[in-house]
């Protein structure tokens, strides 16, 4: 079986044990997304957030491949855990393969500032509360300067709100609010469930102009309603 038949069969597993049954109440909320160049599928990122004792563990994994006839083009890996206590970030620690390009970034929340520490390199951050671009955590859209967990650099930003848009998602057309965050890297949109404010989707405009879209195969029970929905 070839590496992308691989790829998509352990997605349709994925997906058949997410729908199986409702989340019981110590599960983690997970988030599930095909990731297109455009119109081309080239990977996958998910996303795992679990409620402890006060605090949200996080774990993150994506992996793209961009493939030019039999030539990989580019690929990338990141695999990134979070701790966060309320909507703030105590604890970071993030590996990523670039196309070659390695990043170790790993933090920690102190009394006197964020410890950044990025390929062994300390730096402190002057914020009571940093946050990453944590796209499940809806407190981001209030923030003026998010952490870019691949890279350890912390990016202005400005966020606007669109209003309430119409997402298809799989077969369904589902109410959602639009917003977008502006950085120097050039605009996010993300779409979010009104009223719980889950994460719906994503797109991203690159510098070559191409467009990073998020196309979710799994989501929180919750994130579109009281009841679960077929997403493919």
């Amino acid at each position: 079986m070839s590496g992308k038949k691989m790829i998509a069969a352990s997605l349709i597993l994925l997906l058949t044990a997410a729908f199986a049954a409702p989340l019981a109440a110590d599960e983690a909320d997970r988030w599930l997304f095909r990731v297109y160049l455009d119109d081309r599928e080239i990977g996958f990122h998910e996303f795992s957030v679990r409620e402890r004792e006060g605090r949200v563990d996080v774990e993150t994994t994506a992996r793209f491949d961009v493939n030019i006839l039999f030539f990989n083009a580019y690929s990338y890996d990141h695999q990134n855990r979070e701790t966060w206590s309320g909507d703030c970030l105590e604890g970071l620690d993030a590996v990523t393969d670039d196309n070659g390009k390695e990043y170790r970034v790993s933090g920690e929340a102190l009394a006197d500032g964020f410890m950044l520490e990025v390929n062994r390199d300390p730096e402190r951050i002057g914020l009571d509360c940093v946050r990453t671009f944590a796209y499940w955590n809806p407190a981001i859209l209030d923030a003026d300067r998010l952490l870019n967990s691949q890279t350890g650099q912390l990016a202005e930003v400005t966020v606007r709100a669109h209003g309430p848009e119409t997402l298809d998602i799989g077969p369904h057309r589902v109410p959602a609010e639009k917003y977008t965050i502006e950085s120097t890297d050039g605009p996010i949109r993300l779409w979010y469930a009104p009223g719980s404010r889950h994460w719906l989707a994503l797109e991203a405009e690159l510098e070559s102009g191409r467009t990073l879209r998020y196309v979710p195969l799994v989501l929180p029970w919750n994130a579109v309603g009281e009841t679960r929905l077929a997403l493919n």
